[in-house]
């Protein structure tokens, strides 16, 4: 139905202007053909405590002095007004004379500067993730998706045409999707792009035209992720797939860049199970949480919680050793939060919310992540829906610590699970002890 007339400007009232400080709402409009957030954040996306950013505008600033800036954009700064100083909190953070002599913490500059690029999911994997968010017409969109991309048509059909004993008759690209399945298609070009972010290379051959690694050994994450959710026709199994390919990477950065790769690796199944139930937990006591817009973000929200665990593991060789150290003493996580900080100079809370940020997929459960030691904080800068997100991964992950049938009301577990970072936020206990007990039944 449509909508009321646009209001007409009264007689000789000046259009509104933005202010030259301040985006205008919404932020930048999409180019034509962007692939959609698989996840299913509109334009306007989720709300974030301060708008910006700062390394754009820093480069901003230098390429204007330098004199680099367009010529046009220059001569539009001399006819326009002086904007007024910066009002961003973080602008107002950085001129503080002490804030610049904080130092950067070594684990953090190394993760911005090697290890965080490599999480960025391309654009053909961000397409191919949009594709597998909707059943409908998978195939037309899988050959568009091989179409656009030459290098992936190539590599996907040879991979076909060995798959089929080499025979004479090469498929076309229609055929081929379906002679390798749609679930395998969508792996193995979900494996090339892995490859070549993480690892910058390319797939590798045998003598014998076979590929040296099977896809799925790639993505083995992903397809347990999607393979849990598979039953499930909701919002939450869109982001099953694209969350778990998010350990995939980790997997595969560890062998790059950790100084002991086999106890890193044994350490990214331990997060990941974790974050499984986690997730498992979460998405049972999201259903009993009211008026709550963000419920498909929940699975994604608690599966990636505590990747920044993993991250520190790659970069500090002594962090495993840490981590079960604090676990054995049976620390307060508030505790064991300040030692990890005061140890590596960075929390894994922050270095959780970066890598989703920088996928782009999972950006919507950025501030969840990040705040989930502490939601409060959320809750007082007015963000009520991502204060709730961000209770329930906190919650979750209580109880998947500590998963066990209460007995009665009073039992000393509920103080684990309702810690005092989860004053205020409403939660029957009923509930929570049920999901805790459907998830020892189920042996997860």
């Amino acid at each position: 139905m449509a909508g009321p007339p646009p209001k007409k400007p009264l007689p000789g009232a000046a259009p509104k202007t933005v202010p030259a400080n301040k985006p205008p709402p919404g932020g930048k409009p999409k180019p034509p053909g962007a692939p959609k957030d698989v996840m299913g954040v509109g334009a306007k996306g989720p709300t974030r405590l301060s708008t910006g950013s700062i390394a754009d505008r820093q480069n901003a600033a230098i390429a204007e002095k330098s004199g680099q800036a367009p010529a046009d954009k220059g001569k539009a700064a001399a006819a326009a007004p002086a904007a007024p100083p910066p009002t961003y909190v973080e602008d107002k953070f950085l001129q503080q004379s002490w804030a610049k002599s904080v130092a950067v913490p070594t684990a953090f500059n190394e993760f911005i500067q090697r290890v965080l690029p490599a999480f960025k999911f391309e654009p053909t994997t961000l397409h191919l993730l949009q594709v597998f968010s909707n059943t409908d017409e998978r195939a037309v969109k899988v050959k568009g998706v091989l179409e656009s991309n030459p290098y992936y048509r190539a590599q996907f059909l040879r991979h076909v045409e060995n798959n089929r004993g080499g025979r004479a008759d090469a498929p076309s690209v229609d055929s081929a999707i379906v002679l390798l399945g749609m679930e395998n298609s969508r792996s193995f070009l979900a494996s090339l792009q892995l490859q070549r972010t993480v690892m910058g290379g390319h797939v590798e051959w045998t003598k014998d035209g076979k590929l040296a690694a099977e896809p799925n050994s790639f993505v083995g994450f992903a397809l347990r992720t999607d393979e849990a959710l598979a039953e499930r026709k909701d919002a939450y199994s869109n982001s099953a797939f694209s969350a778990g390919l998010v350990f995939d990477y980790l997997a595969q950065a560890v062998t790059k860049y950790a100084a002991d790769p086999k106890k890193a690796g044994q350490f990214v199944d331990q997060v990941f199970a974790h974050g499984m139930k986690t997730a498992k937990v979460g998405m049972l006591l999201a259903d009993q949480v009211p008026d709550f817009n963000l419920k498909k973000y929940v699975f994604a929200a608690c599966l990636l919680h505590d990747v920044g665990k993993l991250i520190l593991a790659i970069l500090a060789q002594d962090y495993v050793d840490f981590y079960d150290e604090t676990r054995k003493r049976d620390l307060p996580r508030a505790v064991r939060q300040f030692a990890e900080e005061k140890r590596f100079g960075v929390g894994h809370p922050m270095l959780s919310a970066m890598v989703c940020r920088a996928t782009g997929v999972h950006q919507p459960v950025e501030q969840a992540v990040f705040f989930h030691h502490n939601p409060i904080q959320l809750f007082r800068a007015g963000n009520r829906h991502a204060y709730t997100l961000s209770s329930l991964v906190c919650l979750a992950s209580n109880v998947a610590n500590q998963l066990r049938k209460p007995e009665g009301p009073n039992d000393p577990v509920y103080d684990k699970w309702l810690g005092p970072e989860l004053k205020g936020f409403t939660v029957k206990k009923e509930a929570v002890a049920a999901a805790s007990e459907k998830i020892l039944r189920s042996g997860d």
